[in-house]
């Protein structure tokens, strides 16, 4: 018998590849013959050719990849492994090709390998996993190793192709990120923790400075001693504004500064400080003038407080670097942003001392600093807060001829927005209380704090305009004072809860006094610096919350507000 396959030449010169299959038989005489056939092979002999070059190039292609490429079939078992997978275990083709190759895997690593790998298969989806893969020299590296199903032209599943690739550079790299991260986040905590200690720290005793200060003031007659007096409090505040800017700049540092979005009017917000301002321009001889340069939206969505702590700080910047002349502010809208421009006619600065103005701790030169003070961290805040808001703080100037310091704030579509002129509704905004001689008190307030002077500053506050006061140390003896209180029928109709005490701070002591049935307002005395702190206060029961330091007017005006809010006070 014979099966060949050779190549024929046709008369017309072609050559053709030929199949001939034949078999021997023996006839009756003796005599062999053989019986054949021959057909024509030529386009399955091109499709062999094709498939042994499209592999032959597979083969090259893979084996000069950086990546290691895998081929397996439908039982799992690898049928091709391309030379970097070799050179990189270690493992010789043929100790890698079936199973063999699980063995170069990481032990720790191989179960859960191997059931990403077995689910995958099962779905017929591509999956992705990472594993330790022993190297050559012994060791182990991490490597992903990527899958992707292979079907035949009937749709089943015939196996995965991949590739592993070394990661163990990247790997390490995102560990040390998440390191650092960490670290980081460990950092921000703990610059949290300080910011609120310090603040208790500088703030509580300020509290006692600025306000017994006030106290005296109502005692002192004579015209040195008054003026004692105030030069200490006018320090005490200007301490106190260095002290703001440093917690502010650390919060927003942290990322503990919040915003508070709301609705706002910006006609108030703008003549709250030219209220604010004048006094101080007029002060130095100078005039403050406000111009609306275009209508104005009756209602914004944004933060009343930082909106109005930029404005001061922009016009008491050009309030203290102008001797001559005036201050003014021009208000206009457009598009989607309120815009502020504060000029001035002041000293004006160079190129070179305007890229300075918003780096924190940095302002003009030293002779700027020398002759004026500060601590250059005004700007730097009111840049960041601007941000926060949506815009931004630029500067122009020129030496000897004034600044103007220009910042925008984004107050979304104003499509649906009363645009109003605001000359013309000036005249009816209402003047807003700021005299502590305006608020009578008729009330009994419990005042519960660990120092004894702030128990008696406020005290004295409240007695003055007509309420009672009963006192506590600490917040196991507020409980009891309110227990004893239900036992004789006394009713307090506010409670001052400072909320850093000893023994039981003020958050636990707000909880056990509603779990006690109290009803009645809750302020709560806080010298801690973050946003995030007042929200505790609240969320421990309070309702609301005074900041050290807190003069009288501050004071009578929160116990005013939270009495008449309409709670009904119970015990």
């Amino acid at each position: 018998d014979y099966n060949i396959e050779f190549r024929f030449l046709r008369p017309d010169g072609e050559t053709r590849w030929l199949a001939a299959r034949g078999r021997v038989f023996e006839r009756v005489d003796g005599c062999r013959h053989f019986i054949g056939l021959n057909w024509d092979i030529t386009g399955h002999k091109e499709l062999e050719e094709r498939v042994r070059t499209s592999e032959r190039r597979f083969r090259e292609m893979a084996n000069a990849a950086p990546a290691m490429i895998w081929v397996t079939n439908e039982q799992h078992e690898c049928i091709f492994l391309s030379r970097r997978w070799s050179e990189f275990t270690g493992q010789a083709e043929e100790q890698g090709l079936g199973y063999g190759w699980i063995d170069a895997v990481h032990p720790d690593d191989r179960a859960h390998m191997r059931e990403t790998f077995l689910a995958a298969s099962e779905r017929g989806e591509a999956f992705e996993l990472d594993y330790r893969l022993q190297t050559a020299d012994g060791g182990y590296r991490w490597a992903i190793d990527v899958g992707r199903p292979r079907f035949d032209e009937a749709g089943k599943f015939c196996g995965f192709v991949g590739s592993v690739t070394d990661a163990h550079d990247r790997r390490e790299a995102q560990l040390a990120l998440e390191t650092a991260r960490r670290a980081a986040e460990a950092a921000n905590e703990s610059k949290s923790v300080f910011l609120a200690n310090m603040s208790h720290e500088i703030r509580t005793p300020m509290t006692a400075i600025l306000g017994y200060a006030e106290m005296l003031q109502e005692h002192v007659t004579g015209e040195e001693a008054q003026g004692c007096l105030s030069t200490i409090r006018s320090n005490g505040d200007y301490l106190l504004q260095i002290i703001n800017d440093i917690l502010d700049l650390s919060k927003i540092e942290a990322g503990k500064m919040d915003i508070d979005v709301e609705r706002i009017e910006p006609v108030r917000i703008v003549e709250d400080v030219r209220g604010i301002m004048e006094v101080r321009a007029a002060e130095r001889g100078l005039k403050l003038d406000v111009h609306y340069t275009t209508p104005i939206p009756a209602h914004v969505e944004s933060d009343a407080k930082r909106l109005k702590q930029i404005l001061i700080n922009l016009v008491g910047n050009a309030i203290k670097f102008t001797h001559e002349g005036g201050v003014t502010i021009r208000v206009s809208a457009g598009g989607s942003q309120l815009r502020f421009d504060v000029a001035d006619t002041g000293i004006g600065m160079h190129d070179e001392q305007r890229e300075r103005l918003f780096i924190p701790f940095s302002q003009g030169d030293s002779m700027i600093a020398q002759q004026f003070g500060g601590t250059g961290l005004g700007l730097a805040i009111s840049q960041r807060l601007a941000a926060m808001l949506g815009g931004e703080i630029v500067c122009e100037s020129r030496p000897n001829e004034g600044s103007t310091f220009s910042t925008t704030i984004e107050i979304g579509d104003l499509q649906d927005v009363t645009m109003i002129d605001p000359d013309q509704v000036l005249e009816a905004l209402e003047p807003q209380k700021h005299a502590s001689e305006e608020i009578r008190l008729n009330a009994h307030v419990l005042v519960v704090d660990d120092r004894r002077d702030i128990r008696l500053l406020s005290k004295h506050f409240i007695t003055k305009a007509g309420g009672t006061v009963s006192e506590a140390e600490d917040g196991l003896l507020a409980i009891e004072t309110v227990r004893q209180a239900i036992a004789q029928d006394i009713v307090f109709d506010l409670i001052l809860l400072d909320m850093q005490m000893p023994n039981l701070d003020g958050h636990d002591t707000a909880r056990q006094l509603r779990q006690m049935g109290f009803s009645g307002p809750i302020i709560a005395l806080t010298a801690n610096a973050m946003q995030g702190d007042m929200n505790k206060c609240l969320q421990a029961g309070c309702n609301g919350y005074i900041s050290k330091p807190f003069d009288q007017a501050a004071m009578l005006q929160k116990i005013d507000e939270m009495l008449k809010s309409g709670m009904e006070p119970r015990i």
